[in-house]
């Protein structure tokens, strides 16, 4: 049996579902806003992108599936299709497609759900020192929703900057478009408490007729957004407890204390 057979077995697909379930015990998963999520038709979901593993699109589509009981489609950079036929065979059956425009828009308009990062790469393998600064949205997400008609969805998701650390990344665009290689901290994934939040839908009309053909005002609306998401971010991280545990947080805010008085 060899590995697209072996991803595609029935006891492979139990044993993911199970795996799944385990990482969304272990990360506390907190879900608020489920209710934005249409029970049937065309919706695009925008989301940060963090932690290098892709761990946060993986656990996404998982708690979508396991809530609303919809399969969500994952936009993904091309290197998982196009260097070899078992890797494109393997991302297809987790539930990645290759991001582009025109697919995306086939998708869409064929009443699924799809997931898009709008950062790229360039937020999933930002330094961990950067953690939940989103960077530039680039404008193909509204492209795809503009020519399908579908809504705009915004998620934050967090504790997935926590769970795998990195350093940086290096830059090998010079020998394949887009090409980048994370350096890592950490591969076990480490116990952060996870909260992923989705937004009501952003209604299309307000982006206006001719936005397609305005570049410039195509990044103006992209930047936009991309302010709402760090709003939401920053808010949703002034009013979060700890990161690791309850018993961590209690333990740094007492030490703290104790050096304020000292000093």
């Amino acid at each position: 049996m060899d590995i697209v057979e072996l991803v595609q077995n029935a006891r492979f697909k139990t044993l993911r579902r199970l795996w799944l379930s385990l990482l969304r015990l272990y990360f506390r998963v907190e879900v608020e806003g489920l209710e934005h999520i249409p029970k049937k038709g065309r919706a695009l979901i925008i989301a940060n992108h963090s932690g290098f593993a892709g761990v946060d699109a993986l656990l996404l589509t998982f708690v979508i599936k396991r809530e609303t009981r919809r399969r969500a489609r994952i936009l993904a950079h091309r290197a998982f299709f196009d260097y070899s036929e078992r890797i494109r065979a393997v991302s297809e059956s987790i539930g990645l497609r290759r991001a582009s425009i025109t697919g995306a828009v086939e998708l869409l308009k064929g009443g699924r759900l799809v997931i898009v990062f709008p950062e790229g790469e360039a937020g999933n393998f930002k330094p961990s020192f950067d953690r939940y600064h989103l960077q530039k949205f680039r404008t193909g997400f509204l492209r795809m929703a503009i020519e399908s008609d579908a809504p705009i969805i915004p998620c934050v998701v967090l504790g997935a900057e926590e769970t795998h650390l990195n350093l940086g990344n290096i830059d090998l665009s010079a020998l394949a478009r887009g090409l980048r290689i994370p350096l890592p901290l950490n591969l076990i994934p480490l116990p952060a408490k996870w909260k992923i939040v989705f937004f009501p839908p952003v209604p299309l009309q307000e982006f206006g007729s001719d936005l397609l053909s305005d570049p410039d005002e195509l990044r103006r609306v992209a930047g936009k957004l991309r302010q709402k998401l760090q709003k939401e971010l920053r808010k949703r991280l002034n009013a979060r407890s700890y990161v690791y545990s309850k018993i961590a947080s209690s333990a740094e805010k007492m030490v703290k204390k104790v050096l304020k008085r000292s000093s």
